[in-house]
């Protein structure tokens, strides 16, 4: 009977201790966490802070997309002579519109990654900087599920 009661008195101390360095430390792991997604999505802030604006990163970025965007008509035009002009590749009885289809697929995919790559890191963002709302969130609610299911509801809408 004595030893149950000081196993609960123990268990009761350590569930404390966690809970006070949880809520103690969370501001702390959230700016981490933070900090962390924005120099994991935004490294080319970094490079430029080490080289000392040496390097042009939107330069080089719009090198890169004017490149792909060459290479994918390139690709297109290829596809195409070698299906209905060589027939030698695919099925020269497909329709063309379906090569047209997935050209266009491809350049709007090609001129739309930079909008989407920026929603996508200002969703992750958002989450990890309510990621302290989790953290807390944890010590009043049973339910993780719960709380999860909160936080992404509070992030995405």
């Amino acid at each position: 009977m004595l030893l149950r009661k000081a196993g609960d008195v123990l268990d009761t101390i350590l569930i404390d201790l966690i809970n006070s360095f949880i809520e103690g430390a969370g501001e702390l792991l959230n700016d981490i966490l933070v900090n962390l997604t924005e120099i994991v999505f935004y490294s080319e802030r970094d490079f430029t802070s080490l080289t000392g604006n040496a390097l042009d990163f939107g330069s080089i970025f719009d090198l890169f997309l004017n490149f792909a965007v060459s290479l994918i008509i390139l690709k297109f035009l290829k596809k195409g002579f070698d299906i209905y002009i060589g027939w030698y590749d695919g099925d020269k009885d497909a329709n063309p519109v379906n090569l047209a289809v997935n050209f266009a697929r491809a350049i709007i995919t090609a001129l739309s990654f930079s909008f989407l790559y920026g929603v996508l890191v200002d969703i992750v963002t958002d989450f990890m900087e309510n990621s302290l709302f989790a953290l807390v969130s944890l010590g009043t609610s049973d339910n993780l599920a719960e709380v999860i299911m909160n936080l992404f509801g509070n992030v995405l809408f």
